[in-house]
This record gives structure tokens, sequence and C-alpha cells, in this order.
């Protein structure tokens, strides 16, 4: 279905990003009584409030008591996305699936509210007990505007896609598809499109196009809407499903309706169910084409096709004609289809559209593509999305212009993924694999894209794109100057770790080219990957006379020439402002900036760039290059993060110095400067001292997001794409470390290199010797944790000139010194990668003078006759002497 609310999606992510910044839940955001329930989880826990008033024990928001639930977007019981019911699935509950909410002793009491949403692929097989459906007992309760579709319900007894029992209920505009079967060999079984049974219930703008299969079984009571009704109404409907009978079984009561009822008058009502009845055995089976017994049902301006459901009893009131009949009139009261007959009397517009002479007729709210009526075609699937190809003005989806009042583009209303099998990688089994090179962008040169289009502040997650041949590459391919002058692209965000986009010239997540795109704004890629050989941006490959603002980017870029953060090359008098870009820039030859690549005639303003910057020639915080664009101001670029001092427009600031400020304006954080002079405080949240600024998206700041939930915001996570890792230090695009939390199988499935690890130099010591002698310099204790140490190398006198290497150096120091000298030896050890460390050590010299001899001793030793050797002689004589005397002491005493 095409028709959504666009308000929902605006709540949807306001819920989605308070969840991630781990702030409070507030349950009911609009404050309509109605909790808003976002996933399968939510849904299950309706089963613990079953009147509303409540959600996993909390009823914070609910301030004027809530009475229901409302679903966000649609929710999808094939969970692992491989088409089937299996043990992937999370509710798979060892096969029996889905259990239904409420029973006799306590119903489900509440409104459940889908706002246009569905419940897809519901699975329940509950063969062991009876009340089958989506919900067990439903009692006073409301559903309105929801869709179950691709049910598949399995029962032993009783059992319906809504309910299995509905009391004192209302359903208004709900639709249910898919199939309600009877287990073979089941006793009694009674089978309901939408119910089994209900009482004092109103029906009105349904529809059901379930199949009811019955094989085998004793007894069967089936009907297109219930099995049996009483005291209640059906008011502008339609069963359009098939009904399958068979086998050996006693008695069966078939309708396209009912089975049976009581008290209950339907109006304006078709059936154009296929009936299949194969009894054998002598079974006794009554068919009607409105309800098996005809005596207790009166219908006021209905009819079957009898062609469909064949020649069954008629239905007092209802008129039979052939398929050719039913399809024919294209309004109401028309007498030209079936001679002597008014058609479709009393059927008025909105509800019904009927079509072509083709066509059954059809609820205007169901095939309504633009059913707020703000000129936007409603987008709630990939289905829709891939189908905007087929209409690049925006003034019809597939075909139907139904409901477009001078329709101009196109809105989403729910969040999309494109790994639709859910496994968390890009593969065969996702539904826009085609042979591997993903998505196709939307519009080309000359077919641009030329509508407009409102994210809505949905998310559009893990597009993948691998055309690397390919121009004008992104989930659009050129947007063109747009048929009036309100924003082209506006409020969306592309996001998931598995966003990669790879394409020739001209790419860019969100678009390949803007080409002459007068406005667009609050445009975000949260996370991603993109790259190519020529003017490749984390947001826009190439924007040529076309303007944005309110932007940012946090995809890596990598480029072979003119690459940046958020545009490749800008051009001819194109500008931006309040924009800002996080991701990093690595351009193989020229170009590299962190905002733009290349840039000419330009003007932009209030912007600045926190990432990473690396490349060859033509390289700045800001911009690559510039030509004649003087006409910018309230640039910056953080030089920290950056490893780049120099751009040719901006301000480079380090990141303390960016972060500082807390308002706009301010003139206190940097001496002499005013920073963040002309950004716009509605617009900007400017955090504590510790954060940077970040733009308001649908009021919420694009800060602190998690995308990888890897526990490091993306703020301060070097890749914020990858569980894997985290921490970049030197900042050269290669993880210092995995994450704590990344084991082998993770590290194994991360596309990122280890940063090879600096070895460790031990230059030894400290070393002391005596002057003259050697030492030995010992450079064993030096390691390489990821590696080996491929050389030694000694700088002796730490002049910055390795002169000596080897692991072991013998070293006799030279020092013409006359006392001791302590030294600094200088090691450098460099490893298997070509990385290197440096490490210092002392060598401590100590100096011993030679001995002296007066020259006037020896004289007089010589006139005594004496000489040196002889006083030695002498001294060593006396020595003895001493010793002898105290042995002799020691032996007397």
């Amino acid at each position: 279905m095409h028709s959504r609310l666009a308000l929902l999606g605006l709540i949807a992510l306001v819920f989605n990003a308070f969840a991630t910044t781990g702030l409070a839940r507030d349950l009911d955001i609009d404050n309509d009584g109605l909790i808003e329930i976002y996933s399968l989880d939510d849904l299950n826990e309706m089963r613990n409030n079953l009147d509303g008033s409540a959600l996993f024990g909390s009823s914070e928001g609910c301030d004027s008591g809530c009475v229901g639930f409302e679903l966000m977007k649609n929710l999808n019981f094939d969970t692992n996305g491989n088409g089937i019911f299996d043990a992937g699935d999370a509710f798979y509950n060892d096969g029996n699936g889905w259990t239904p909410i409420g029973d006799v002793s306590a119903p489900f009491t509440a409104g459940l509210v889908g706002n246009g949403f569905e419940i897809q692929h519901l699975n329940v097989h509950n063969t062991a007990t009876s009340l089958t459906g989506f919900f067990g007992v439903i009692d006073g309760a409301g559903i309105n505007d929801i869709g179950f579709t691709d049910a598949n319900i399995t029962t032993s007894n009783t059992a319906g896609v809504i309910a299995d029992q509905a009391r004192n209920s209302g359903m208004y505009r709900v639709y249910v598809s898919g199939s309600v079967a009877a287990v073979s060999g089941a006793e009694i079984v009674y089978l309901g499109g939408m119910l089994s049974s209900a009482y004092d219930t109103q029906i009105t703008e349904s529809f059901s196009e379930a199949q009811l299969i019955a094989d085998n079984v004793s007894y069967a009571a089936i009907g297109g809407i219930a099995a049996h009704y009483s005291d209640g109404s059906v008011d502008d409907a339609f069963v359009r499903g098939s009904i399958l009978y068979s086998g050996d079984g006693v008695e069966a009561s078939i309708g396209g309706l009912f089975a049976f009822s009581i008290d209950v008058f339907p109006t304006k009502i078709y059936v154009a169910t296929e009936f299949s009845i194969n009894p054998s055995g002598g079974a006794t089976v009554n068919v009607g084409s409105f309800q098996a017994d005809q005596t207790t049902l009166y219908a006021q301006y209905s009819y079957w096709d009898a062609e469909k459901t064949g020649s069954n009893a008629p239905t007092a009131g209802a008129l039979s004609l052939t398929t050719a009949e039913i399809t024919c009139p294209t309004y109401s009261y028309d007498t030209a289809c079936k001679s002597g007959e008014i058609i479709f009397e009393n059927w008025i517009v909105d509800p019904w559209y009927f079509g072509t002479s083709d066509d059954y007729p059809h609820f205007l709210w169901y095939l309504d593509v633009d059913r707020d009526g703000d000129r936007l075609i409603e987008i709630d699937s990939l289905a829709d999305l891939d189908a905007m190809r087929n209409d690049l003005n925006g003034t019809s989806l597939n075909g139907s212009s139904i409901g477009c009042e001078d329709c101009y583009g196109y809105e989403l209303i729910t969040d999309l993924d494109f790994d639709t099998n859910g496994n968390g990688i890009f593969d065969s089994g996702d539904q826009y694999w085609n042979a591997g090179e993903g998505w196709q962008p939307i519009g080309d040169d000359p077919d641009m894209f030329r509508a407009n289009f409102d994210g809505n502040y949905h998310r559009i997650s893990n597009l993948n794109i691998n055309r690397p041949s390919d121009t004008d590459v992104g989930l659009f391919g050129v947007v063109g100057l747009a048929p009036s002058y309100e924003p082209s692209i506006s409020n969306i965000m592309l996001d998931g770790t598995h966003t990669h986009v790879h394409g020739y010239e001209n790419v860019g997540v969100l678009a390949g080219s803007f080409n002459s795109v007068f406005y667009s704004n609050l445009m975000v890629v949260l996370s991603g990957k993109v790259q190519g050989d020529i003017a490749v941006g984390g947001l826009i490959g190439r924007a040529y006379y076309s303007n944005f603002a309110y932007s940012y980017s946090g995809a890596t870029v990598k480029a072979g020439n003119v690459g940046g953060g958020l545009v490749g090359l800008m051009d001819s008098n194109s500008s931006f402002y309040e924009s800002y870009a996080g991701g990093n820039v690595y351009v193989e030859l020229n170009g590299a900036g962190g905002l733009v690549g290349e840039i000419e005639n330009c003007y932009f303003r209030s912007s600045y760039y926190r990432g990473r910057v690396a490349g060859g020639d033509s390289l700045g915080g800001v911009v690559g290059s510039t030509y004649n664009c003087d006409a910018a101001m309230d640039i910056y670029w953080d030089t920290t993060s950056s490893h780049v001092s120099t751009d040719p427009i901006g301000l480079g600031l380090t990141t303390q110095q960016l972060q500082c400020p807390t308002a706009a304006n301010d003139s206190t954080c940097v001496a002499g400067i005013t920073l963040y002079e002309f950004f716009d405080p509605s617009v900007w949240d400017f955090g504590t001292k510790e954060q940077y600024p970040a733009l308001l998206f649908n009021g919420i700041p694009l800060r602190g997001f998690d995308v990888d939930n890897d526990g490091v915001v993306d703020e301060e996570d070097a890749f914020p794409n990858d569980i894997a890792a985290s921490v970049d230090n030197d900042g050269d695009g290669k993880p210092d470390d995995w994450n704590a939390s990344c084991d082998a199988t993770c590290q194994a499935n991360s596309d990122l290199v280890l940063d090879n690890k600096n070895p460790i130099a031990n230059a030894g010591g400290p070393y002391t010797v005596s002057s003259g002698e050697s030492v030995t310099l010992d450079a064993s204790a030096s390691t390489d944790e990821d590696g080996v140490i491929t050389s030694y190398e000694w700088d002796l006198d730490n002049n910055g000139i390795f002169e000596t290497s080897g692991i072991n150096v013998i070293f006799t120091p030279d020092y013409a010194a006359t006392e001791a000298n302590v030294a600094t030896i200088r090691l450098r050890v460099t490893d298997d990668a070509g990385d290197f460390h440096d490490s210092t050590t002392t060598l401590t010299t100590h100096y011993f003078p030679e001995p002296t001899v007066d020259d006037n001793d020896v004289e007089r030793d010589e006139e005594s006759g004496g000489s040196i050797s002889f006083w030695l002689f002498g001294a060593f004589i006396g020595l003895l002497l001493r010793r002898q005397r105290a042995l002799l002491n020691s032996r007397h005493n």
C-alpha cells in the first residue's frame, strides 16, 4: 500500500534518535493517547497491556492516559528475510509461530491503529488449542487503518487472520491477505478471512483477499469475512480471495461472506471469491455466494461475480453479475453495463474508486498515491522507490496518479533497508543485488530526476552500488532542475554499516550529480563508504549551478582525483552553507579537501570539517583546490584530526578550539577571533566544551549516534561504519587495534586492515665505562608485537646520524674530557613493515688521571741514594714485620 501519513515518520525518527542517545522513551510522542509501536518486540509486549495503557511496564508520556497502540512502520515477521517461516525468524517458537494476544478471560480491549502500515508475514500455527489469529479474543476494541498481509494461519479448530473472536468491536479500513487453513483430519473447523466469529461488531471500508482451505475435515464452516457473524454490520466491503474445500468431510457450510449469520444486513458489498468445492464420500456441502444459509441474510446494493463463485444459491437483495458486468462500470449508478439494472447504486466516490472498465472497484484510500494531499506521492517500500525512475517528474507511481492534484514529487513515509534478507551483508539474497552491481541510480543525463523528494526524516539504510565503470552514481544518478522553487531533495538520512557506493566519475552516496538544483536541504549521510576515480563526494559527486544547506556527511571518501567530504567537484556558481563533514577523505593524486575536492566560482559559509584528509597534490583542510572562489566566510577545519595545516579558504583550529564554544558568535575561546559568527543557532546545537557543533535533524543533534553499535559514538569513532575498530591515533586510515568485543570472526569479516604496531626500541643501559675502555651496547630487549625487527641502528653521539648498526655494538668512547662525562646514545629499530621507533640511554665515562711524580722529590731520593723502587720495597718489608708482630702478640695472649 502506498498511502501513509508522513507525519508519523517524523515521530518515528524522533524516537529512534532518543533511543540511540539513551534518553528516556516517551511512549506517546504525538500525545494522541496511543502508544507508538516500532518493532515486533513492542508489538509482542501489547499482550501484557491489554487495555493499551502502558508498554514494558511504563506509561511515560501518557499524561492523559493511553488507550491503545499505533504502528509507526511496517512490521515483518519474516525477520531473516529468506521468504519462508523457519527457525531463523524471531517468533518461530518451535514452529508454533505467533502466540495470539488475548483470550476469553482476558481479551484485548484497547485500540490498534495501523496508520496505513502493515503487519506482514504473520505466522500462527495453533493446532493444539482454539483461538487462532493475530488476536485470540478482542472485546470493545477498535482496529483501524491497518493491513495484515501474506499471513499464514493454521488451525485444528477456529481461526481468522485478525482475530479468532471479536465482541463489541469495530474495524475500519482493515484488510487481510494470505491463507487460513485447517489441518487435515480436524473434527470441526470454523475459518474466516478476518475473523472466526463476531458478535455485535462493525466492519467498514475493509476487504479480504485471503485464501481459506479445508481438506479432509469432518465439519467445516467457512466465510470470506467470518464463519459466524451475529448482531453486527458489514458496510462498504469486498471479498476477492478463494475458498478451497475437498475431501471426505461429513458436512460443510461455505459462503463468500459468511458461513452463517444472525441479524446482519450487509450494505454495498461485492463478492468475487473463487470457489473450488470438491467434496467426496457423500459429504453434504451448503454453498452460497454470500452465505451458505440464504434465509437469514439480506444484502443491500450488493453484488457477486457468478463466474467466480459458481452457480450458487442467490442472496436476497444482491445481484448476480458476470465478471465483465461487475468490472465494467467506471462510476456509480451505472446503467450501461447490464441492461435494465443499476449497478453500484448508492456507491459513492470516497471511499470507492471504479477505475477502468476492466477493474473491480477498490477503495480510494488504498489506491490514493497522495493521501495527505501535499502533491507528493507516498513511498513506503523499496519497490516504490525503484518505481520513481519510471516517472522522473513525480506525477505518478506505477502508472497511477489516483488522488494526485498536480503532484510534482515523492515523499518517504517509512524507513527502508537494502539489506532485505537481514543477514548483515549485501549478497544475492537481497532484492536489489542485480548480479552484484546493486542499486541502479535514479536518473541520468539527459533523463534527470526532476521531481522533489522529501525524506520526512526517514532513513535509507545499507545502500549498495558497485558500478566502477559508470558515471553519475549514487542513490540518485543526476538530479536536475525541479519544477518548483521548493527543495528538490530534503530531510533524508542515508546510513548503515554496509552503505557502499562505487562508481567511476561523479560519485556520491546521495547523488552522482546535482545539475541546476535550485535548493536542497537537510541531506544527511550518517555513515558509509564512497569511492571512484574522479569527482567523489560523501554527499554529492559533482554540483553544477546548484545550492544546498543544512547537510552533513560522515562517509569515508576515496578518490583517484578530486574528492571531498561533502562534494567532489563544485563549480559554476554553486553554493552551500550551514553544513559540515566528518568522514575521512583519501585522494590518490590531486584535489583532496575536507568539504570539497575542487571548487570554482562559488559561495559558501558557516561550515566546517573535522575528519582526516590525506592525498597527493592540492590538499586542504576545507578545499583541495580553488578557482575564483573568494565568497567564503565563517569556514573552519580541525587541524588536529585532519593532520592538515593549510587551506586556501578556511581557518584551521585545533579540536579543543573548535569544540570550545557552546553558542554561536563566540569570542572567548580563541583570542582575537569570533567563532561560528554566522552559524544559525536555530539549526545548530553547540553542546558542551567537549563537543563539536551538530546540526539538528528533526530537532535531534547529529551527535551521539553509534551507527556500528560498537559502544563508541560516531563523533569519537575513527571507523563509525565498522564494529571491528574505533581508534586511529595516527590518522592513517588503519585501526590501531581491534575493539575488545571484536573476535576472530568479526576481524575476518571486517574490511579494515589493522595498522602495523611500531616496534619498541630498548637501548639497554644506562652504561658505565672507564676512560679508554670499551663497553658493549645491547639492543636485545627491543620487541615487535606483530612482526620482526629488521635493523638496529645506533647514533652514538646523538647528532641525528646513525653511524653504527647491530643488535650488540662494542663501543670505545673517545671523549676529550678531563673529568667524568655523561653522554646520550640513541637506538633506532625498524620492523618488517618499515615502521621504526627510537630509544635513548646514557653512557657515563669515568675519568682516572695518570699518577704524577714531583721532580724535587726525585732529586731528593737520588741525593739520598734511594729510589722509588727502593722506597716501595721498604714499605713492603715494613708491612710484613707489622703482620709478624701482630701474630706473636696473639699467641702470647
